[in-house]
């Protein structure tokens, strides 16, 4: 009974209303728009009453027979009300109202809780009005809640341009925390240094960065030895490489000291330094020197010479000319090792990995014989024979061509790669290269297909 009363009393509303409508008797209210000093077009006054509506981003209050009662926002309409918060904050800024548009801003914020979308309109809000104190605190709040690479350095390249040099460091060290295990971002403090010259501190940052990340060795002793050039300490650098630098392992790095020492007119002088020494970091760095410099007999002779005094190193030496670029003598140097003190599973991967180089091409035809001594495989024709049975039916290669014995080279130091791989596969059978192993030999199948 009190629904159909409630009904009946909407119906007699409605037709007092109606009529009162027209003769402009009764008006409906709605909220007042700042007086401006054009027309505003029709899509800014609609943007204008929904956001002063009642109500706030997260519900809407209408009325329902006489009862104000909270009603939840669609997601859908919550989102767009932040997006014309946004525009609306752009008009106000475009007219001049910079107060209005500043506590808009403000609840803005309060509404989202300060969230990344807001954090990130506020700041460029503030720097495109050129308050860059302002702008940097809300960019460097929403840096930190983001956590990407790419908001730190937009960051630290807005600091750069308003020669802000305090907050640009303060923003590297964050940088660096927020990414510990990048040395990429360690670097971009490093040249940040370098730039304003700050060499106390470069000097520190750089020790810092080998003391991370050792592997970069190179990097630091470049970057280092221009530092102490810059401050005319260059025999500080040369100590600085010769105690750092193993050349075996190092050989770009080497290289560089060598280039250093050209430029520094004092190759000659450390050649003939490593001359008189008999410690093999000495006799090393003077092979390589003399192969840098072409001079191969001198190279030859001091390798000899190593050789008679440490005869059991001929591994090493074989792992020198690898890295070096020179894989023919490499190959010579641990097969000697293999005859002469017995099969590792670090050497017959060495070897392996040596094979699998098609630079070699005919590497095996001169070894073949030696190599079937040192090793027993498998003496049926097997995979190795089809190679050189597919080679010579099915390739039809001509044997008239510059290039047939090369070919024919390869396809032989395929065979042997193939024979060791199984091999040591079936002596190594849970050898912790086992991934490797596969994909060389894949890589290597691939290139002759």
């Amino acid at each position: 009974m009190n629904i159909v009363k409630k009904l009946l009393l909407c119906f007699s509303l409605t037709l007092f209303l109606i009529p009162g409508c027209k003769r402009g008797e009764v008006a409906i209210e709605l909220p007042e728009i700042e007086p401006m000093g054009f027309e505003i077009p029709d899509e800014i006054k609609n943007l204008y009453e929904r956001l002063h509506r009642k109500g706030d981003s997260e519900f809407t209050i209408e009325e329902f027979f006489g009862e104000k009662v909270r009603i939840p926002r669609p997601p859908f309409e919550k989102e767009k009300r932040l997006k014309d918060r946004e525009k609306l904050i752009g008009t106000k800024t475009s007219l001049g109202k910079f107060d209005e548009a500043e506590k808009l801003l403000a609840q803005y914020l309060k509404e989202t809780n300060n969230s990344e979308d807001a954090l990130n309109f506020a700041g460029y809000y503030y720097l495109e009005r050129n308050r860059i104190e302002e702008a940097l605190k809300y960019l460097f709040e929403f840096a930190q809640k983001e956590n990407k690479p790419a908001d730190w350095l937009q960051l630290i390249g807005i600091a750069k341009e308003q020669l802000l040099p305090q907050k640009k460091y303060e923003y590297l060290d964050h940088f660096i925390a927020s990414f510990p295990d990048s040395h990429n971002f360690y670097k971009e403090k490093i040249d940040e240094l370098k730039h304003d010259k700050r060499k106390d501190e470069l000097m520190n940052a750089l020790k810092e960065f080998y003391q991370k990340f050792p592997d970069e060795k190179r990097y630091y002793l470049n970057e280092t030895q221009i530092l102490l050039s810059s401050l005319e300490r260059e025999k500080k650098a040369i100590e600085l490489y010769l105690k750092e630098l193993d050349p075996l392992k190092d050989i770009e790095a080497t290289s560089d000291l060598f280039k250093f020492l050209e430029r520094e007119n004092r190759f000659r002088e450390y050649k003939k330094l490593w001359k008189n020494k008999r410690d093999k970091k000495s006799i090393l760095f003077l092979f390589q020197m003399c192969l840098e410099s072409g001079d191969w007999e001198g190279a030859e002779s001091v390798i000899t010479k190593f050789i008679s005094k440490y005869p059991d190193e001929t591994y090493l030496v074989g792992r020198l000319y690898r890295r070096l670029g020179y894989p023919r003598y490499a190959y010579d140097y641990f097969l000697k090792t293999l005859s002469n003190q017995g099969e590792t599973e670090e050497l017959l991967f060495e070897i392996f990995n040596l094979l699998t180089d098609i630079s070699l091409g005919s590497v095996c035809f001169d070894t073949r014989t030696t190599s079937d001594i040192i090793f027993t495989f498998d003496k049926n024709p097997g995979v190795s024979g089809g190679f050189l049975s597919l080679y010579y039916n099915t390739l039809d290669y001509d044997r008239r061509k510059d290039d047939f014995e090369y070919v024919k080279g390869q396809i032989i130091n395929l065979s042997f790669t193939y024979e060791f791989f199984m091999y040591i596969l079936k002596k190594y059978p849970h050898t912790k290269n086992a991934d490797s192993l596969y994909a060389l030999m894949m890589h290597q199948f691939k290139n002759h297909h």
